[in-house]
């Protein structure tokens, strides 16, 4: 009883929790390899604090419950995030840092206050490491039950190739990348020099294409899975975790692992940080999955989304380095999903392309400064696509299937906020996306294509398959300014939709 009552064991069992909790919950992503880094990691970590606090308070017994009490706070405190997204706290983000920490600081407060207090914490000891004991051991049964049960997505059908000719494939996403419309209409910039030299390596650029969503959750899922959202069974317009876990499953990846594909994923900035059907994920602040999920769910999350400007800047490199090693990493054919957030805001580059530190916070922008700041972003895009695109292309004995394209257009965030009915301009500049292919072959059939149908159509103009096109719609999701939740859907497809 005595390595109960100095409370030596329920640390380490807190400790054990959120890697167990995320192992279960993803048994057939993740490997049992994945789970010593993080336990190491984890460990080292609460011997260390363990060890310090006691020598600070002279006590073991007590710095123990303080260890367990931060982190119970440190690992949970993503997970409630992640259930709390879309609702608020007067008026507020009930998800954000400045409300969650509040009572936060108040409950680790308490719980130090009622420690310090105590005299003798011999029985509170005893009692935190059984239930310990018992939360980790309840773990067992699901492991076991879950561990022949594969991440199941309602879109899946199992799609045959029926070709000898196995290309490499490159899906290259530029968030937020305006169509050529919208970028001499609404920022007086004129793009065709850009899509002339793609003309000019044998791309066709779309003329009358237009994103399914305005939101890159949505408008991905739709491309990856080859189907509008609101067909999928179980769809919920603010489901968070679905949207995740039909990205994390995507039936694209699946259909090109089912032929004979290694796939990539290359992280510059995606809607989600995983694809878990993926062979391999670049670019990803670390390797290991459970633990870059670790990191995504505790309080390292809350620090790690404010990017700096040398950050995002490393991360959008990364991408477009990978992406040109992708050919030296496999010997069977390529299907690499590069999703770079560029010309995406944080905007970090000057009218020249070098790296500059903004003085002002994107909330205090004028949509003039804005619409430059974008600019130089799509200066910056053009240049390292132009660049990395003949790498690709030399890169492969058969000539590589190459789609560019953007996940929606761009538009001021101050327009958001307007009513649907008057919002029209918002609605054609947040639709008008960027969309080209590589080789410029069946060109008609690709004029008109919208994200859903792109992967229905490469497959059959390449694989042999017959998959029938859906009707290209576009879909207005309207998003609470303070919650980010997804309130309501309006078919704005009339309204979007190029006149010819």
């Amino acid at each position: 009883m005595k390595i109960l009552d100095s409370g030596l064991i329920h640390p380490f069992m807190f400790a054990l929790f959120p890697i167990l909790l995320i192992y279960v919950n993803n048994i057939a992503e993740i490997s049992l390899e994945s789970l010593f880094l993080p336990i190491i990691i984890i460990y080292g970590a609460t011997i260390v604090l363990v060890v310090i606090i006691s020598k600070i308070i002279k006590n073991l017994t007590k710095s123990t419950l303080i260890v367990s009490s931060f982190l119970l706070i440190f690992f949970t405190i993503g997970h409630i995030q992640l259930l709390l997204r879309g609702n608020e706290v007067f008026g507020l983000r009930a998800d954000s840092l400045t409300v969650m920490g509040i009572p936060y600081v108040i409950l680790l407060s308490i719980i130090l206050y009622a420690i310090y207090k105590k005299t003798n914490v011999t029985k509170p000891n005893q009692i935190i490491s059984v239930i310990s004991i018992a939360i980790i051991l309840s773990f067992v049964p699901n492991a076991i039950s879950n561990s022949s049960e594969a991440v199941t997505n309602q879109f899946f059908e199992k799609i045959d190739f029926d070709t000898d000719k196995k290309p490499d494939v490159y899906l290259i996403v530029l968030d937020g990348y305006a169509g050529a419309k919208s970028l001499e209409d609404n920022f007086g910039f004129d793009n065709s020099n850009f899509l002339n030299s793609l003309s000019n390596s044998n791309f066709y650029v779309s003329k009358n294409n237009f994103s399914n969503y305005e939101w890159s959750n949505l408008s991905m899922n739709a491309l990856l899975n080859m189907n509008y959202l609101d067909n999928y069974p179980d769809y919920s317009i603010d489901d968070y975790l679905l949207l995740r876990d039909l990205y994390n499953s995507n039936l694209v990846m699946k259909t090109f692992q089912t032929n004979g594909y290694q796939t990539f994923f290359i992280d510059g900035g995606a809607p989600f940080r995983n694809i878990h059907v993926s062979t391999e994920t670049l670019c990803h602040a670390t390797d290991n999955g459970l633990l870059q999920n670790l990191i995504d769910t505790s309080m390292i999350s809350l620090v790690s989304k404010k990017f700096s400007t040398i950050s995002w800047n490393e991360i959008r490199t990364c991408a477009f380095e990978e992406l040109e090693n992708i050919p030296n990493k496999s010997n069977k054919p390529i299907f690499a999903y590069a999703h770079i957030n560029l010309p995406h805001h944080p905007y970090t580059y000057d009218s020249d392309g070098n790296l500059i530190e903004y003085p002002e916070i994107d909330e205090e922008l004028t949509e003039k400064e804005s619409n430059h700041r974008y600019v130089n972003q799509v200066k910056v895009a053009n240049k390292k696509i132009l660049e990395i695109i003949p790498k690709i292309i030399s890169s492969s004995e058969i000539s590589p299937i190459i789609i560019l394209t953007s996940d929606h257009g761009w538009g001021f965030f101050h327009h958001f906020e307007q009513p649907l009915e008057e919002n029209r301009t918002f609605l054609l500049q947040r639709h008008n996306n960027l969309q080209a292919f590589h080789p410029s072959t069946n060109t008609e059939s690709y004029d008109d294509l919208t994200s859903v149908n792109v992967f229905r159509q490469i497959f059959n103009d390449n694989f042999g398959t017959n998959l029938q096109l859906l009707d290209n719609n576009a879909f207005f999701v309207k998003k609470d300014t303070v919650t980010s939740n997804y309130i309501s859907q309006t078919d704005v497809t009339e309204i979007v939709k190029p006149k010819n």
